[in-house]
């Protein structure tokens, strides 16, 4: 075998040559999976969604890493500096505004952390 068994894929029986793309059995359903030597999320997923136990258990035994949650971004966020309070009418109005252009024309959350926004959010507190 080209590579070292680690993390999920000491579940499933590679083939001789795992360089490139392949096909690995599942130990436990014996169903494919694809995979590649330069990733393992769909053995991951596999087991993940397949086999719930074991997949429990290997992330207690740390063969497979926990996934990283990750948080929404916010606008204040993306403000450096606060120079204006909270509650300054100026600061009031330049969120009311941002808020009102998300959700009137119903952007995708995932505008707020656009650098163009943040450019945007920085001159219309400047100039408010």
């Amino acid at each position: 075998m080209a590579t070292k068994l680690s993390s999920p894929l000491i579940h499933f029986e590679l083939p001789e040559d795992t360089t490139g793309n392949y096909k690995a059995k599942c130990k436990y359903c014996n169903s494919c999976i694809s995979g590649s030597s330069k990733t393992s999320s769909n053995f991951t997923t596999h087991l993940k969604r397949k086999h719930p136990k074991i997949y429990e258990e290997a992330q207690k035994s740390g063969t497979i890493a926990k996934a990283k949650v990750m948080e929404q971004a916010t606008v204040d966020s993306f403000i450096t500096g606060k120079k204006y309070d909270q509650n300054d009418v100026r600061q009031c109005r330049a969120i009311d505004a941002l808020t009102s252009l998300i959700a009137e024309n119903m952007l995708p959350l995932s505008i707020v952390e656009s650098l163009h926004l943040e450019s945007i959010a920085i001159h219309l507190i400047l100039v408010l």
